[in-house]
């Protein structure tokens, strides 16, 4: 299978036209992502949308943040 990349990568709702009628499977990944710098800490939630068509072809979302949570940890504790 080959990956498509998205024709504007730069831009936030870049994507083909989804072709419904051809599509074999579709899912999306999820991820968490950790930052820790002193007593800061961000959580960074990332979502991808995968679509495989019948013919084969497999197009691939950009990678959007879709939340970021921040905390203040105690490092005393």
């Amino acid at each position: 299978m080959e990956a498509v990349a998205a024709p504007f990568p730069n831009s936030v709702n870049a994507h083909e036209f989804i072709v419904t009628d051809r599509v074999k499977d579709s899912y999306s990944i999820k991820q968490k992502t950790y930052a820790v710098k002193g007593a800061v800490q961000a959580i960074t939630y990332l979502e991808q949308f995968y679509y495989e068509y019948k013919n084969g072809q497999l197009m691939v979302t950009i990678l959007k943040v879709f939340n970021q949570d921040k905390y203040t940890v105690d490092l005393k504790a």
